[in-house]
């Protein structure tokens, strides 16, 4: 294993713990008739480390660790292996295709078995079929048409499995083919990428950093990948899990070897295997929970469980030419009302028209008392209270971190 150390508090997050308390005093009433301005900063929800934050750390001369330091406060650099399962959502349909390669085999889950693929036969795709956990999947491959194939002659037993002497594989989508390290799996009707932690944050940097940035901000987000998978992983409910994260925002995008390049691939090297810990509760000497989003605005957010997830002023965005620093959005009146009544009535309630926006609650930190928590819509039956996460993602705002105005 490598040296361990811990990643101390810094004077510059203690020092910003000091912030407002929370704004509870209702702000007045904002018309939706006509064009109702938002204006706001930060883009994303705001908690851990700001993409923009670590490029401006960075440009400033601070290391991967400092910057890891400032955002997840009190975890410790460690070490992981093993690997990760991807769900890839873009192969929507009914089965899984790889491309013929010098190679090829396929592993029967329940054997334990591996059939080399015959490169001899003309195959042009290989197929499994099958919407199980561990049985009744069929391979096949292609040549003027779809061919049954028995790997050994017998049919398979659990899952299959395809891999290469190469450890890259291509496979066939609808929207085109895309190539992955690692092996390729079909469980519970999804095509699943299996690799090592490593081979997947290669998929990832690439997908969420520019590789032009300074590399102490990629190897910032290498570790931070590296350890969101390693939580997912372990928050998971079982061994039995057909995956542990997909590849789109829901978790962390993934790329798969496509999108890697040299720089972002280099960070990734230079940091290999080293993720964050938290011995303390809840995670108990786990893999934290390192969410990150391109910019916080200026302040980041707390987190409901982590005591390392902690709202602070971050200077150092303005040094990384951030354009979502300071954003304006002036969606129509009938924008407005469609998507937010149509809000309403997903929770449950028919407000009618929409006339007004309130908003209710603030986090306290940062201009016009913060990201809002809570903001009230106002029609002509009824009103209704909520999150400003659901106006947020209802009306595609960057942020909560806003001020409205008619």
């Amino acid at each position: 294993m490598r040296s361990r150390f811990t990643l101390v508090l810094t004077l510059l997050v203690s020092t910003t713990f000091l912030g407002a308390a929370p704004a509870h005093a209702d702000e007045p009433k904002v018309s939706v008739y006509g064009t109702t301005t938002f204006t706001g900063h930060g883009f994303g929800h705001g908690r851990g480390m700001s993409q923009y934050g670590a490029r401006g750390r960075a440009i400033k001369a601070w290391k991967a660790s400092s910057i890891l330091n400032f955002y997840y406060p009190g975890t410790t650099l460690s070490n992981a292996s093993g690997d990760i399962r991807i769900w890839l959502k873009g192969d929507i349909d009914s089965d899984t295709i790889v491309l013929p390669k010098a190679g090829l085999s396929i592993t029967d889950s329940a054997t334990g078995k591996t059939y080399k693929l015959p490169t001899t036969i003309g195959a042009t795709s290989w197929r499994l079929t099958g919407s199980g956990a561990s049985s009744g999947f069929k391979l096949s491959y292609s040549k003027n048409g779809w061919h049954s194939y028995l790997p050994g002659g017998h049919s398979l037993s659990g899952y299959g499995e395809f891999r290469t002497s190469a450890y890259t594989i291509t496979v066939k989508m609808p929207g085109g083919n895309k190539s992955y390290r690692g092996a390729i799996q079909r469980r519970n009707g999804h095509t699943i990428n299996r690799t090592s932690f490593d081979s997947y944050v290669k998929g990832v940097v690439a997908a969420e950093m520019p590789p032009t940035w300074p590399m102490e901000a990629l190897k910032s987000q290498a570790i931070a990948a590296r350890t969101f998978g390693a939580y997912s992983k372990a928050t998971s409910s079982g061994p039995s899990d057909t995956w542990n994260v997909d590849d789109t925002t829901n978790y962390q995008v993934y790329g798969g070897l496509a999108a890697e390049t040299s720089r972002t691939n280099q960070a990734v090297v230079g940091t290999a295997g080293k993720i964050l810990t938290y011995a303390g509760a809840p995670d108990n000497g786990g893999p934290a929970y390192t969410q990150f989003s391109s910019s916080n605005g200026g302040w980041t957010v707390a987190g409901d469980t982590k005591p390392y997830l902690v709202a602070a002023q971050d200077t150092y965005e303005q040094y990384g030419s951030n354009p979502y620093a300071n954003w304006t959005y002036a969606p129509s009146q009938s924008t407005l009302q469609t998507k937010l009544e149509a809000l309403a009535s997903d929770k449950g309630t028919d407000i009618g028209t929409l006339k007004y926006l309130q908003v209710v609650d603030r986090d306290g930190h940062g201009e016009w008392g913060g990201r809002v928590l809570d903001i009230r819509l106002i029609g002509t039956k009824a009103s209704i209270v909520v999150g400003g996460s659901d106006l947020r993602f209802a009306i595609g705002l960057r942020s909560t971190w806003f001020q409205l105005a008619p």
